[in-house]
């Protein structure tokens, strides 16, 4: 029970877990595309990293940790794997469902060049995931983009325009304050120059 608003899953727990299972299965089946149409690794990589992976990211803004943290979804992936279409590949147990797309996002990426995965020595495997200029491919693991994600969300809901230098609201029409009040009282903005005081 639930629908889909703006390209987000509302509703039960379960639906949402599943919307999120059928976007990552529409992601391996467009990934098994790939693989059979785009013959260079750099470009394969280039899709994985920039579209693929960023694919869960507006999810991770508007589901946030609560589902994306869940480790009963087994039952869902039975579920989904009994329709037609791609399967799931059945997960660890105890895996949280962020960690279960993560591993294979991270198998993929780090597999492209045709090395085994059992080969590719559990540190080459982190350094994959460092920012660029610190040597890594920039291959941010979704646990690690989740916490700041769903907060900044909620940041641009309070601040839609953002704030100005001083760290006073950009004054706007509309804003999660202008929307409930409920909000408005429960998270006051608190002006410079009340802050001084």
């Amino acid at each position: 029970p639930g629908s889909d608003i703006l390209g987000t899953p509302v509703g039960s727990e379960s639906y949402r877990i599943q919307s999120v299972l059928k976007i990552f299965r529409n992601v391996l089946f467009l990934w098994d595309r790939v693989q059979k149409l785009v013959d260079k690794p750099q470009h394969q990589h280039d899709l994985l990293i920039h579209c693929y992976r960023n694919a869960f990211t507006h999810l991770m803004r508007s589901l946030g940790p609560i589902i994306f943290e869940q480790t009963d979804f087994h039952d869902a992936i039975r579920h989904i794997n009994t329709t037609a279409g791609f399967p799931l590949p059945i997960p660890a147990p105890g895996i949280t469902l962020v960690g279960y797309i993560d591993e294979w996002l991270l198998h993929q990426g780090t597999t492209i060049t045709g090395i085994p995965s059992e080969d590719i020595p559990h540190d080459a495997k982190r350094r994959y995931t460092y920012p660029r200029r610190h040597g890594g491919f920039g291959f941010s693991t979704l646990a690690n983009q989740l916490h700041g994600a769903f907060a900044a969300s909620i940041l641009e809901g309070l601040y839609p325009a953002g704030l100005d230098i001083n760290g006073d609201m950009i004054e706007t029409d509309f804003g999660l304050r202008h929307m409930c009040s409920y909000i408005n009282r429960l998270l006051p903005h608190i002006s410079s120059t009340l802050r001084d005081h």
